[in-house]
């Protein structure tokens, strides 16, 4: 079965994120998503309010039909780095080959999410 996730999704709860997790719940099903990934720079704070609420599940079921993966994006010492499928702890300038480490470990998958951006905090070619 296929599905169409969009695996790199900031809330308000990041420094570039404007929207509420319900708002991109909303923004997702308008789209025609089937899930995101919600990965806020360096915090898991939207994971934790969403399963408070109610919007996403620790199982990782779908709510209503919305699939909610966690994820985070970090910050590690040679740029960002999508970690998804595991909550981590804050890793905040931790070199990028101890994060994907981590993130193995924890069942998760390590992305670079913008890997020859020159305008954005990729990491470079030497380091992949």
């Amino acid at each position: 079965m296929a599905l169409n996730i969009d695996l790199h999704v900031h809330s308000f709860f990041s420094g570039d994120g404007v929207s509420s997790p319900e708002e991109l719940i909303e923004s997702a099903r308008k789209k025609g998503l089937n899930g995101f990934a919600i990965t806020d720079h360096n915090t898991c704070d939207a994971i934790s309010y969403m399963l408070s609420k109610g919007l996403m599940r620790e199982d990782g079921l779908p709510v209503n039909g919305m699939l909610v993966i966690p994820g985070v994006e970090v910050t590690t010492a040679e740029g960002h780095l999508l970690c998804i499928g595991a909550i981590l702890p804050n890793l905040k300038g931790v070199p990028a080959v101890e994060v994907c480490r981590q993130i193995h470990e924890a069942g998760g998958l390590a992305i670079p999410p913008h890997p020859y951006d020159l305008f954005r905090a990729g990491i470079r070619e030497s380091v992949l």
